[in-house]
């Protein structure tokens, strides 16, 4: 058997055998690696061991190989025919779950693949393909073992068309676009093919059913891909596996009680898209059907890996017997670059998305227009499809303004600016129009984007109820828009929509009046007649009588007097009545009376200077009132204002500029530090005189004044499960059991917590150092903790909720 002596002889027989395959090194007198060791054991695996007959003395001829007589590993070169109960023409047993069919010379192999994986699409991928498989044989009636699938060695074509890929199908000639977008074609004529829709075998098929699924003319035509097997790679197709798929938006993780998933996409009962689905069943355990759902990977997931605005894409097999889902968890995000209403597509982030009929559907429906520039969220499936969608504009860029001018420059059509109210920032800005700048949709230079503004100044027709005419200066684009600002450069205008008046809408993109300009009585309680409402969302532009050099301010609830009439416009109404913006005209619009709507502030800080947009320098101040967020508050500077301290208690009112006027001093810090400095003095702080009570305000059932603040010691913190109350003195620092007089706070979890630094310099809201708010574990009663406990002051309102809570120390 050797060829030769040492070594030449046996490299010889060697290389015949398939021993030395990829393990010759030039060093062959010298000690093998272990790269090469290893390379030696892996091929003398499917050697044969040669043998001698004793009685012929001649080699034997049906011989094992090394992996046969010592592992108990069989090869064996065939086509896969059947996985479980999806099988080729080729195969007419039955098999069980866990079980494959392999077709070897005429022979038909059932081994159970769960010894190679549980994941049975890995083993469906290959169906109707050449490969080579190990499996060791069952014994004792026990089902052969798969141990390991090689396609590498053997010949396949396996080729998968989108659908939207197809170009037609004419009898039995598929026409597609491969990935250079060239037009290829495939014969699907042979006689022996297998043909499975939606992962059942169709038996009985014509020409007509492939066309009805594959030709993009059909009403039927698929939404999927078909995936094309050639076995063996003889130019015939053998296995035909069309995939149609129907869109799902889960609206969460379905239940293990019932495995129900709800579509997230809602549409008008009259008008829904052919198949829609609004839930479906995917129970792993299901007799009725066999269920595979996989992930945007291929990998095989349980119903329960299914989250919320996960997009679904469901295949139901003609019998319903089978189930196929793909799931893709990945949504796109980002500002649309480019919109095509032709091409029905998007571009985010330089790629495109098609959007399917169905999502167009759902944005029609909901009056949500697609548009570039503007921020998206997109939910796609496995294809890259948009399915669902929601809208939102960056509150950075894409803001109300109140053009005040625009000017350009005649030589250069591409050079103008725009100065605007931005009520973002409270202030005047300057900004650049880009010279290919769009307005209300129309792309357009610099140039014809003020003379559109001007175009449009006329609306709203603001009459002499509104003003004095005589001391009117109107500029030629006057207008309430909305900017969308890159910087300091406006690449979108979008202008009041004079022409759908009384529309409602929830868009973020346009602007639309909801009444005409008219004098609306404010009721009270953000209610203006009933007409529209305004809540604390709502932005209220102030325009001056004089819209070039008068000053612009935004608003709030609190500059409307009860039973006042101003002149205002509301836009973007929701179906709730609620305005998203609302401008307020004329010489109108202070309150600069208090009472008992007004709420208290507390000053963060001591006041200090500035100048305004007309450099009058006016007093600036940072206050709380009970308010997330501080408020900025400016008055004159030769007001009482100026001399505000940090954890002063105050009330004012706002005159025509928004500033703040007639100040009331509710408690003011100087006389609390007196006490907390020396505490054998005493101040009565619930005395009427000294700040402003409106007692005369009560509610009608109980007689409790409409707000209130209480100075004291706190004397016990008191917990209920997450619920705090406390015991508090009412009417100053004052720990004598005897004499004192207390009262019960509730801490709600709206309440808002504050503490005084050390140095008095300054309201924190938050512990030192951290982004962590102050809650009622920061409070420190007396009951436990004696002198060490917490003087605070309680702001109530109204009546006993609590709004908010200052330490003082």
């Amino acid at each position: 058997i050797i060829q030769g002596g040492w070594p030449n002889g046996y490299l010889a027989q060697g290389s015949d055998l398939g021993i030395t395959k990829n393990a010759v090194s030039s060093n062959q007198s010298g000690a093998a690696t272990r790269g090469i060791v290893a390379q030696l054991v892996y091929n003398v695996l499917d050697v044969d061991i040669p043998e001698i007959d004793p009685v012929t003395g001649r080699p034997e001829t049906d011989l094992d190989t090394f992996m046969e007589r010592y592992m108990g590993i069989t090869k064996a070169e065939g086509e896969i025919v059947g996985v479980e109960d999806k099988v080729t023409s080729k195969f007419t047993g039955e098999l069980y779950d866990g079980e494959m069919a392999v077709l070897v010379k005429n022979e038909t192999i059932r081994m159970d693949y769960t010894t190679y994986t549980d994941d049975r699409t890995v083993i469906e991928n290959m169906l109707g393909q050449e490969a080579v498989v190990f499996y060791k044989e069952g014994k004792g009636g026990n089902l052969n073992q798969l141990v390991e699938i090689d396609q590498e060695t053997v010949d396949n074509s396996v080729l998968t068309v989108e659908s939207g890929d197809i170009d037609s199908f004419n009898g039995q000639t598929l026409r597609y676009y491969d990935d250079s977008n060239k037009t290829k074609s495939i014969s699907l004529g042979s006689d022996s093919m297998s043909l499975y829709y939606n992962g059942k075998s169709v038996e009985g098929y014509t020409s007509a059913d492939l066309e009805n699924w594959l030709s993009p003319d059909s009403d039927e035509f698929i939404y999927g891909d078909v995936k094309l097997t050639d076995s063996g790679n003889d130019n015939t197709v053998d296995v035909v596996e069309i995939t149609d798929y129907e869109f799902m938006v889960a609206t969460k993780t379905p239940s293990t009680s019932d495995y129900i998933v709800t579509n997230k996409v809602k549409f008008n009962n009259d008008e829904k898209p052919d198949g829609y689905l609004s839930t479906v069943e995917l129970d792993p355990g299901s007799v009725n059907y066999t269920l595979t759902i996989t992930n945007a990977s291929g990998t095989e997931i349980a119903p329960t890996a299914i989250k919320a605005n996960d997009v679904l894409l469901v295949a139901t097999s003609l019998d319903g017997d089978n189930v196929i889902v793909k799931v893709n968890s990945t949504p796109v995000s980002g500002k649309i670059t480019s919109y095509s209403s032709d091409e029905n597509s998007v571009t985010i982030s330089n790629k495109s998305y098609i959007i399917s009929d169905y999502a167009q559907l759902y944005f029609d429906q909901n009056e949500m227009e697609i548009k570039s520039s503007i921020q998206a969220t997109f939910y796609v499936d496995v294809y890259g499809t948009i399915v669902y969608g929601t809208f939102s504009v960056a509150a950075e860029n894409y803001q109300y303004a109140y053009i005040i001018t625009a000017v350009y420059d005649e030589n250069d059509e591409s050079k103008a600016t725009v100065m605007a109210y931005m009520p973002a920032s409270s202030s005047k800005k300057t900004f650049y129009i880009n010279d290919r700048v769009t307005v209300d949709g129309d792309r357009m230079n610099a140039i014809d984007a003020v003379e559109a503004l001007r175009g449009k100044a006329s609306f709203p027709d603001l009459d002499a109820g509104i003003c004095d005419e005589e001391e009117l200066v109107t500029t030629n684009v006057s207008q309430i828009a909305r900017l969308f600002v890159t910087g300091t450069e406006i690449t979108e205008i979008v202008t009041a929509d004079s022409g759908s008046l009384g529309t409602s809408t929830d868009s973020t993109s346009v602007l639309i009046p909801y009444a005409d300009l008219s004098e609306v009585k404010y009721s009270g309680g953000n209610n203006f007649s009933g007409q529209f409402y305004i809540n604390s969302s709502s932005t209220i532009i102030y325009v001056p009588t004089d819209r070039r050099a008068g000053t612009y301010s935004k608003r709030t609830a609190s500059s409307f007097a009860t039973n006042e009439e101003y002149w205002v416009m509301p836009f973007n109404v929701n179906s709730s009545k609620v305005a998203d913006l609302v401008l307020l005209f004329g010489t109108s619009g202070s309150n600069e009376e208090i009472n008992y709507q007004t709420p208290v502030s507390f000053a963060i800080e001591d006041a200090t200077t500035t100048t305004n947009d007309d450099d009058d320098v006016v007093s600036l101040l940072n206050v709380f009132n009970g308010t997330t967020t501080p408020v900025e508050v400016r008055a004159a500077d030769d007001s009482e204002f100026a001399d505000v301290r940090c954890g002063d208690l105050f009330q004012y009112g706002s005159d025509s500029n928004n500033d703040a006027t007639n100040l009331t001093s509710v408690v003011k810090f100087s006389d609390v530090e007196a006490v907390l400095d020396d505490p054998s003095q005493t101040y009565d702080f619930s005395d009427e005189d000294k700040f402003y009570w409106a007692w005369t305000e009560r509610y009608a059932t109980t007689g409790v004044p409409y707000s209130r603040v209480y100075v004291g010691n706190v004397i016990e913190v008191m917990e209920d499960g997450s619920n705090y109350s406390l015991r508090l003195t009412s009417d100053g620092f004052d720990v004598d059991e005897k004499d004192r007089e207390e009262t019960l706070i509730q801490i709600k979890s709206s309440t808002k917590i504050v503490k005084m630094n050390e140095r008095r310099t300054e309201i924190l809201a938050q512990r030192d150092g951290t982004n962590e708010s102050f809650d009622a574990t920061d409070l420190i009663g007396s009951v436990t903790d004696g002198e060490r406990c917490s003087k605070v002051a309680v702001y109530l309102y109204p009546g006993n909720t609590c709004k908010m809570i200052l330490i003082y120390e």
